[in-house]
């Protein structure tokens, strides 16, 4: 079991820093998207196109794949809500922004998603609706009202009872 448990580490190892390289040598690179916290944008399933991302280049609401300071450490894909020497990001439908980190940690941007076979490439339009849901903390909103998510930790605690008053 354990020499199962290693390899599959070494597999996401060996992932990661295939999708360094690549977008170091400026190739496109699609990856699955996993999780809920870019929803409604990016969804569990989507294949997203990542580029290289040079620092000049980034702008507020940009998505951006980064590398988290756990260990080991994880690649995450959240917007960018604060730039200036240090990067703030944040989920779309996460109520907290991450901690700051500095470019070095940053893979790529995300410009693209595909989904049910239909490619969609994330322009000006997209990246300041986005921006606006992020930086407003209307996601979560969506979450609770459109697809009605019973989850409490995308959800602020006092919103959360007044939509499921029995929990």
């Amino acid at each position: 079991m354990e020499q199962c448990v290693q390899s599959l580490r070494l597999c996401e190892e060996l992932k990661k820093e295939g999708v360094r390289v690549a977008l170091k040598q400026g190739k496109m690179v699609m990856l699955e998207a996993s999780g809920r916290c870019m929803r409604p944008f990016l969804r569990a399933g989507d294949s997203i196109q990542i580029g290289k991302a040079e620092e000049k280049d980034l702008k507020l609401g940009d998505i951006v794949v980064f590398e988290n300071e756990a260990s080991p450490p994880h690649i995450y894909s959240h917007r960018i809500i604060k730039q200036g020497g240090r990067f703030v990001t944040k989920g779309d439908a996460c109520f907290w922004p991450d901690k700051p980190f500095g470019y070095e940690k940053i893979l790529g941007r995300v410009s693209g998603r595909e989904r049910k076979g239909h490619f969609f490439r994330f322009n000006a339009f997209c990246r300041i609706v986005g921006f606006l849901l992020c930086y407003f903390r209307l996601s979560w909103f969506y979450f609770a009202c459109v697809e009605n998510v019973r989850s409490p930790q995308l959800i602020p605690a006092k919103v959360f009872k007044l939509l499921h008053p029995n929990k």
